[in-house]
C-alpha cells in the first residue's frame, strides 16, 4: 500500500506527466494548438523588451496588458529567439506546483484528513483547463500561481477561529501577510484583472483581524506594486490609471454586445464595427479615453440590459474546456458564433454548433463534461456547508470566484476560469468529504 508522501509524488508526477505530454504532441503535431489570439501580442511585446528593452508595441509605449507575462517571455527569448516550448516548460512547472499548493492549501484547512487534500490535488492535477491553458503562451498559469500562492499565505488569518485570532500578532503572521501583498502586487503585473479587489480584500482582512496593522502589512505592498506601474504610464503616455484593459473592454466587448441587440444584429458584425471605429485612433490612449466615455455612456443608457447582458454572457466562463483540449489533437470543432446561437436557439442548438453535427468529439468529451459537473456541486456543497465551519475563509473564496467568473461578461471564455480552479479543487475535495460524512452517518 502506498504511503501519503508516495501517493503525493505519484499525483504530482501525473500532473507534470500530464501537461508535458498534451505540449509535446501539440508541438509535434499542431504547433498552432499553442497559441491563441492573445498570443501574437505577448510575443511581440516580450520581443521588444528582449531586443530593444522597451515595453512598447507598434512604436507606443504599451497600456493595455500588464508587463509580467510579455517580461517573462523575453527572458526565455533572450535565450532563443524562435522557441517558444522553454516558456511552456516553466509554465508547466508552475502550474505543477500550483497542484502542490492546493494539496498544502488543504491540508491546512483540514490536517486530520488527509485524503481530502489528495482528493483536491488529483481534481487539480486533471483539471482540463489548468492543463490545457498551461501549454499556451498565456498569462493564465503564472497568474493561477500567484494568486492560489497568495491564497495560502492568507490562511494564516482567515483559517484562525476563535482563541486562534492571537496568532495573527505573531511574526510568522506578518510575515505571510506582507508575503501575500507582495503576491498580490505580482498577480496584478500579469492580469489587471485582479487591481479593483485591493480594497475588497483589504477590508476582509481588516474586518477578520480587527487590526490596522494586519491590513496594511497586506495592501501596502501591493499598493507600492500597482502605484509604481500607473505612475509608469502617468508619466509617459498621460493615461492615469494600471491598465486600459477594463476601459476598452467596456466599450468594445460590453458595449458591442448592448448596441448589437438593440439593433438585432450579430455581435461579431458590431465588434468588427467597434474594432474599424477604435482603427481611426492614433495612440493607446486614445483608444482607452474613447472607449471609457463611450462604454459608460452606453451602461448609463441602457443599465437593465447592460446587466442582464453582462450576467447571462460571464456564464460563458463556466463552459468545460474538452473543446480546447480535442483541438490539441486535430479536432475541427468550435465556432464563433456558439455563444450567439445559446442565447438564441437554446444548449441543443449551440451544442450541435460546436461540434459541428458531429456526435464522436461529443462523446470522447462527455466523461471531463460529467466530471467538471460533478466537480461544480461538490465545490457549490463544499461552499455552503464549510461556510458555517469557517465563514471568513469561504467568504474571502468566494469574492475571488465571483469575481472572476462574472467580471469577464461577453469577453467571457472558459480560460477564464483557470484562476479559480484551485479554489474549486479546495471545496469540490470538502464537499466530497462533507458528502461522505453523512452517507457513513447514515
Amino acid at each position: 500500500m502506498l504511503r501519503g508522501r508516495s501517493v503525493l509524488v505519484l499525483l504530482l508526477a501525473a500532473a507534470f506527466a500530464f501537461r508535458l505530454f498534451l505540449a509535446l504532441y501539440a508541438a509535434w503535431k499542431n504547433p498552432g494548438a499553442l497559441l491563441e489570439p492573445d498570443s501574437t501580442d505577448y510575443l511581440m511585446l516580450a520581443d521588444n523588451i528582449s531586443q530593444y528593452f522597451s515595453y512598447s508595441k507598434s512604436g507606443q509605449p504599451e497600456i493595455f496588458r500588464a508587463p509580467a507575462y510579455p517580461a517573462l517571455l523575453a527572458a526565455f527569448r533572450m535565450i532563443d529567439p524562435a522557441a517558444i516550448l522553454p516558456a511552456i516548460f516553466f509554465q508547466i512547472l508552475l502550474d505543477t506546483a500550483t497542484c502542490f499548493i492546493v494539496w498544502r492549501m488543504v491540508q491546512r484547512i483540514a490536517p486530520d484528513k488527509p485524503g481530502i487534500a489528495m482528493l483536491s490535488l488529483f481534481l487539480a492535477a486533471f483539471s482540463t483547463s489548468m492543463a490545457v491553458y498551461s501549454i499556451k503562451i498565456l498569462s493564465e498559469t503564472a497568474f493561477t500561481f500567484c494568486l492560489t500562492l497568495m491564497v495560502l499565505a492568507l490562511l494564516v488569518p482567515f483559517n484562525a477561529e476563535g482563541k486562534e485570532r492571537a496568532a495573527e500578532s505573531g511574526k510568522k503572521s506578518n510575515g505571510s501577510l506582507l508575503l501575500a501583498g507582495i503576491l498580490f502586487g505580482a498577480a496584478c503585473l500579469l492580469r489587471a484583472v485582479l487591481v479593483p479587489l485591493l480594497p475588497i480584500l483589504s477590508l476582509l482582512l481588516l474586518y477578520k483581524t480587527r487590526r490596522f496593522h494586519a491590513m496594511l502589512s497586506f495592501a501596502l505592498p501591493a499598493l507600492l506594486i500597482i502605484g509604481s506601474w500607473s505612475a509608469r504610464n502617468w508619466i509617459i503616455t498621460d493615461y492615469r490609471g494600471f491598465s486600459s484593459v477594463s476601459s476598452v473592454n467596456l466599450y468594445r466587448y460590453n458595449g458591442s454586445a448592448v448596441l448589437a441587440h438593440k439593433k438585432g444584429v450579430g455581435f461579431l458584425e458590431q465588434l468588427n464595427k467597434c474594432d474599424s471605429e477604435l482603427s481611426q485612433l492614433s495612440s493607446q490612449k486614445q483608444i482607452a479615453d474613447f472607449c471609457l466615455r463611450e462604454g459608460k455612456k452606453i451602461a448609463l443608457e441602457n443599465p437593465f440590459l447592460w446587466f442582464r447582458i453582462h450576467l447571462q454572457t460571464s456564464l460563458a466562463t463556466f463552459l468545460p474546456a474538452e473543446g480546447d483540449l480535442l483541438r490539441i489533437f486535430g479536432a475541427k470543432i468550435g465556432s464563433n458564433n456558439t455563444l450567439g446561437i445559446l442565447r438564441t436557439e437554446g444548449l441543443a442548438a449551440a451544442i450541435r454548433n460546436y461540434f459541428g453535427g458531429k456526435y464522436w468529439p461529443l462523446m470522447l468529451a462527455l466523461p471531463g463534461i460529467l466530471l467538471l459537473l460533478l466537480k461544480y456541486s461538490m465545490a457549490a456543497l463544499g461552499f455552503v456547508v464549510f461556510g458555517f465551519k469557517k465563514p471568513s475563509f469561504t467568504l474571502l473564496m468566494l469574492v475571488l470566484c465571483l469575481w472572476f467568473v462574472f467580471t469577464p461578461g461577453p469577453a467571457a471564455l472558459p480560460r477564464f476560469r483557470v484562476p479559480v480552479e484551485p479554489i474549486m479543487a479546495v471545496f469540490a475535495a470538502l464537499g466530497t468529504e462533507i458528502l461522505i460524512s453523512r452517507f457513513r452517518r447514515h
